[in-house]
């Protein structure tokens, strides 16, 4: 066998046969455990990513990866056929499992190993892995493993993807400074300068710092709120209890963004098959907004307990505009690390992985969440 000739790829559910086959060959059961059979491993390779060394249809190696909501990816089970080693296939199932990982924008590749595994320890170094510091012992294993940590290296443009990772839906940590006019006018001139269906700039934006009217939406929401908590289980109700719902009254001020389906009508370019193209335009300008807004150290929180009509009504809006969203906006104390609703406890943050197709739709994937 000439390592030329090998192919390295990723398996998908058909490949089933053979992710269990070297997996059995590697005493690795599914990841999940349970039945060894067709429909366990179809699961398993459906719930994460094998990729699969083949001399010609016999597979040789693999090794299997899983990706976290806080986007981190967990390499395991790296393996190759006996007959196979020492012909550079470990580093290539390797090399591709990172390409994976960097597919799915992961920041962070981990993976345990043991110790006394100097093979293994050497592959993944001159990878580029290091040691964490982190041990464990797993159950009816006689030593501990260590865990490395690969850091993909920042992109050229590394602060616009901090302000990305940074952007929270802001609820209690703002804190209530005056509005410096200079950082309002930059974060609406974001927000105006979004893209647009057939350069309609189909939005507006009320700012609203006058406090009998926040406090007046303040009780609208509130009144929502015990509208949908009704409507929930009695252990979803106790979780979304704890779940603080907007900072209507603690942010600076609110914008009302509203959305004209008139504006550069009839004949708006772009829009004649998608109707809600002009609303998907307003939606990026407060996805602009909420950008500007981060990297200036300000927080938005998006509330949408509200009904349309009343919003429209406390601000004066004409008949025609359609109230998209009330944005609490203003400085902060602190940006959470963690989204409000999974440290509640309300969902977890759904895998790229999860959410990636090639081509056509491949079908949902097991996601917990």
């Amino acid at each position: 066998m000439h390592p030329s000739s090998v192919e390295i790829r990723r398996a998908g559910a058909d490949d089933w046969a053979a992710v269990a086959a070297l997996r059995s060959a590697a005493a690795q059961p599914a990841a999940d455990g349970g039945e060894q059979d067709e429909p366990t491993w179809r699961t398993e390779c459906a719930r994460h990513t094998y990729v699969v060394a083949w001399s010609g249809a016999d597979p040789i190696g693999l090794v299997g990866s899983s990706q976290a909501g806080d986007g981190s990816v967990a390499l395991f089970g790296l393996w190759v056929a006996p007959a196979a080693r020492r012909a550079g296939i470990g580093r290539r199932l390797l090399d591709e499992a990172l390409a994976v990982a960097a597919g799915w924008g992961a920041p962070l590749v981990q993976l345990w190993v043991s110790p006394a595994n100097e093979a293994a320890l050497s592959l993944y170094r001159t990878a580029g892995f290091a040691p964490t510091g982190a041990r464990q012992r797993m159950p009816g294993q006689p030593e501990e493993e260590i865990l490395l940590a690969w850091h993909a290296p920042p992109p050229p443009l590394a602060p616009l993807y901090e302000v990305l990772r940074r952007r929270r839906d802001v609820r209690g940590e703002f804190s209530g400074a005056p509005l410096d006019d200079a950082v309002l006018g930059r974060v609406l001139a974001a927000a105006h300068g979004a893209p647009s269906v057939g350069l309609s700039q189909p939005w507006d934006f009320v700012v609203v710092e006058d406090r009998r009217l926040r406090e007046a939406f303040r009780e609208h929401v509130h009144n929502e709120r015990a509208v949908f908590a009704h409507s929930l289980e009695e252990g979803a109700r106790g979780r979304f209890a704890g779940i603080k719902i907007e900072g209507i009254l603690e942010a600076s001020c609110g914008v009302v963004v509203t959305y004209d389906p008139e504006r550069g009508a009839p004949a708006v370019l772009g829009r004649h098959a998608i109707a809600d193209a002009g609303l998907y335009s307003v939606c990026l300008a407060i996805e602009n907004l909420w950008l500007a807004a981060t990297a200036e150290g300000w927080g938005v929180g998006w509330v949408s307990f509200y009904r349309e009509a009343f919003l429209a009504d406390l601000v004066g809006l004409p008949v025609r505009l359609r109230p998209v969203a009330w944005l609490c906006l203003g400085p902060v104390r602190s940006l959470a690390t963690v989204p409000d609703l999974e440290r509640h406890g309300w969902r977890a943050r759904r895998p790229l992985r999860d959410a990636l197709h090639r081509d056509r739709w491949e079908g949902e994937r097991p996601w917990a969440g």
